[in-house]
């Protein structure tokens, strides 16, 4: 029997647990992502790569000016990928220190170079003011959707993805 609560601003987690398990979930369009942890936090984010979403509009609101400059210079499909990266990998940092959104989703600015196209990628952020050392992956699980994953953690991640298509109820 397990028993679940929310942190202070949604977080699920679980009560009385027998081990220190840390787990985090995300959904968009036909996808659901589940990321499970023992004792360290962890942050998740799926997102179906909308393209009828204003993505400069979102990124002058929610990115540094950095990540929005960068962002603005690529053509149009290059921006909507990039906007979706950075998207995922900020909610996942938020999610897994368990902060709000939106107001948290600024820091830290993150530097990318390149398509995703299907490579985990390796970010590292250092640890300050009071923030654990967080590593993320980040990667295109399956066409037009990002998925980002962001561990507190001080050794390399060892990541196990797996899909796992559920049958349609007929």
């Amino acid at each position: 029997h397990m028993r679940f609560a929310e942190g202070s601003h949604g977080k699920p987690r679980l009560i009385n647990s027998p081990l220190p398990i840390e787990f985090n979930v995300s959904h968009s369009g036909d996808w659901q992502v589940c990321a499970v942890t023992r004792d360290t936090p962890v942050g998740v984010d799926i997102e179906h790569c909308e393209r009828e979403r204003d993505v400069q509009k979102l990124s002058r609101r929610f990115f540094s000016q950095a990540e929005h400059s960068a962002m603005v210079q690529l053509v149009d499909e290059e921006q909507l990928q990039r906007f979706y990266d950075l998207w995922t990998l900020k909610e996942a940092r938020v999610k897994a220190l368990g902060k709000a959104l939106p107001p948290d989703l600024g820091e830290p600015a993150f530097t990318l170079d390149g398509p995703v196209d299907g490579r985990i990628m390796q970010i590292e952020d250092g640890e300050e003011n009071g923030t654990p050392a967080l590593q993320y992956c980040l990667l295109e699980p399956v066409p037009q959707y990002r998925l980002a994953l962001c561990c507190g953690s001080s050794r390399l991640m060892a990541q196990q993805l797996r899909l796992f298509q559920c049958p349609d109820d007929e």
